[in-house]
């Protein structure tokens, strides 16, 4: 089916992408669902795209749905970017420049500057929440606590001042506090630095400019045929300007991905679970194995090959499937562990394996299945089962005739939320996690620091103790130290960098990878970052975000190649580019997700703040517990 769902998936993209409405649902940022679901009805008459199970059609429209929605986001985001450049870039001054539109010298200016930064920071200290008498500690952290302003709470208040401000001296000043920290130094800035900072935020803006006007989704091409006109492209015709030359070659060198799209399955129903048994001889026990049908492919049987890590969520998946389905006891379909699941392929192990040709024995089928892991526990369905009572309790959905079909399966929903004692599966008990509410964790991510954790107390606004990378992975016991696992890292990367280098050199292939040692070592930093604070109590875990950090270090490290190198880009490119290598040595996306996911199997709340910029990791991971503490007062006003 592959041949027939990937062009159809193809086809919806292209065709959506000529809607008349495509400009609106751009600017809306959603693609309905129901506009999809018709296009793909019209499709299905097509001979191309005809045979298929109904569950592959529906697939193929998520598919389009979730791409385009993600692919709006995505834009939508990059322009905000922009045009938060381009104001920065608008209002951003030199000192000199400064200095001489106020008609001060610097002296003046500094102490105007002390004066409005001392203002600014009174008036958000008089819009703080006094604190209780009940708080703990001396008079002088409370006062200091009282004093401690947000850095975000001054940039957004000084680029609020310099927009309504009349005075000249005054917006002069804004832009003076917002382009060092919200810090008044000691000496003037150096024309160097104004410049290198002013060319980082034009290279930033010119990348988001090229971003925008990238390409819209395309699909996946299993024929090569894209490749081979761009081939064709350029071996035959002549390029009218360099940078349509560029374009031909990046299109020409974009690896596709050969491999199908997933077929996604939105409810729990599509899949059934059971266990078949295998006779292994007279005196052994037969062996059980866990298989699977699928709606839409109800011929084909498939047996489930996983770790043991995940043996038990599949033990899970078949008690509730014969207890939902084969009469065993009622059951609502909204406390069954399996909430979706996606059929895909994904690619053999280079390392380990040699390519043949052969699709079927150079790629993998794997299911992923996604789970709420608030129903792992009794709790947990208790919890679950509540909410679901009260949002059927209300009136306004009841329906009106009790005599009605609607009315019967309401209660039909009704009576499958069973209370938790008479629920038929015997499942784990887990006190649910309560932190104390005056402990935050923040955490840092960082170049030459992956992960930095820091303790704060929220009453004094002073960190209790700081765990860097090393300090995670390294223990008392021998077999639970993995602090030798950075160096070993670390090594691997710069050999694997110089083999591939040479490898390139002689226009060979260099498969040279760290065997996954990048995620095992992200598993580890996050299980301990959830240990230190579960061990700690905290009352949440503060994570950074993530989005668009390497763009802005690219900018910097680009801004950084036109400055040391002057009138030759391609060694500015090739000066970024061995720069650059570094930040792609972390998955910190990865290590985000890891920290999310282990946290919610303990119910440690997760919260996002913007990233911020310090002088150490350690102060960067207090400033964003804190960050979290002030959007937490500025929501409960």
């Amino acid at each position: 089916m592959a041949h027939l769902n990937t062009p159809l998936v193809t086809e919806l993209m292209q065709v959506i992408q000529h809607h008349n409405d495509f400009v609106n649902w751009q600017q809306r940022r959603e693609l309905p669902m129901q506009v999809v679901r018709n296009l793909c009805t019209s499709l299905r008459l097509d001979e191309r795209f005809s045979g298929q199970p109904g569950r592959f059609y529906s697939s193929a429209a998520m598919m389009v749905a979730y791409t385009y929605d993600a692919w709006f986001a995505l834009q939508s985001s990059r322009q905000q970017g922009l045009d938060g450049l381009k104001r920065w870039i608008d209002i951003l001054k030199s000192d000199a420049d400064m200095l001489e539109l106020c008609g001060l010298d610097w002296k003046s200016f500094q102490a105007s500057a002390k004066e409005i930064l001392q203002s600014v920071t009174d008036q958000l200290q008089s819009d703080q929440p006094k604190p209780s008498p009940s708080h703990k500690g001396s008079q002088q952290r409370r006062e200091q606590s009282d004093r401690t302003v947000s850095k975000r709470q001054l940039v957004n208040q000084l680029f609020q001042l310099h927009d309504e401000s009349p005075s000249l001296l005054t917006r002069c000043v804004a832009v003076y506090l917002l382009k060092n920290g919200c810090a008044v130094l000691e000496k003037p800035e150096k024309p160097e630095r104004y410049q290198r900072m002013l060319l980082g935020k034009k290279k930033a803006a010119k990348r988001l400019e090229e971003q925008l006007a990238s390409r819209l989704p395309k699909g996946r091409d299993l024929t090569d045929e894209t490749f081979l006109k761009a081939l064709e492209l350029l071996t035959y015709q002549i390029p009218n300007s360099a940078e349509e030359l560029a374009r031909w070659k990046a299109q020409l060198l974009r690896k596709p991905n050969p491999l199908p799209f997933p077929i996604l399955y939105g409810s729990n129903n599509d899949l059934t679970w059971f266990v078949k048994e295998k006779p292994r001889g007279k005196a052994k026990p037969p062996k059980q194995q866990i298989c699977v049908k699928f709606n839409g492919l109800g011929k084909h049987v498939f047996r489930v090959q996983c770790d043991r890590r995940q043996h038990h969520y599949f033990q899970r998946f078949v008690q509730d499937w014969e207890v939902y389905k084969c009469g065993k006891g009622p059951i609502s379909g909204s406390l069954l562990l399996l909430r979706t699941a996606s059929l895909l392929w994904k690619p053999a192990n280079q390392s380990s394996h040699q390519p043949t040709g052969n699709p079927w024995q150079d790629n993998y089928l794997y299911l992923h299945c996604q789970i709420d892991t608030q129903l792992l526990t009794r709790e947990g369905i208790e919890q679950k089962r509540q909410k679901k009572l009260n949002s059927t309790q209300n009136p306004d959905l009841s329906p009106s005739d009790p005599a009605s079909k609607a009315a019967r399966q309401h209660q039909g929903h009704v009576k499958r939320l069973q209370p938790i004692e008479q629920y038929p599966i015997p499942l784990p008990s887990r006190e649910p996690y309560e932190g104390q509410p005056h402990l935050i964790l923040g955490v840092s991510f960082a170049l030459q620091h992956p992960v930095t954790l820091a303790v704060v107390n929220l009453q004094s606004k002073q960190s209790l103790y700081y765990r860097s990378t090393r300090q995670l992975l390294k223990t008392t016991d021998a077999k639970t130290d993995q602090s030798h696992l950075l160096r070993r890292r670390k090594t691997q990367q710069q050999r694997h960098s110089y083999e591939r280098h040479k490898a390139l050199k002689r226009e060979q292939y260099a498969p040279y990878q760290e065997a996954n040692l990048g995620t095992y070592l992200n598993q580890v930093l996050a299980k301990r970052v959830v240990d230190v604070a579960y061990q700690a109590q905290v009352s949440a875990i503060v994570l950074p975000e993530t989005k668009g950090l390497r763009d802005k270090l690219e900018a910097q490290l680009r801004a950084r190649a036109a400055t040391k190198i002057v009138g030759s880009v391609a060694a500015q490119k090739r000066y970024a580019r061995a720069a650059s290598l570094r930040l792609h040595h972390w998955s910190y996306n990865q290590l985000a997700e890891l920290i999310k996911s282990k946290a919610a199997k303990l119910g440690i709340p997760i919260e996002i703040v913007p990233a911020l910029v310090a002088d150490s990791p350690q102060e960067i991971a207090r400033n964003i517990a804190l960050s979290a503490y002030y959007r937490r007062q500025a929501a409960a006003k």
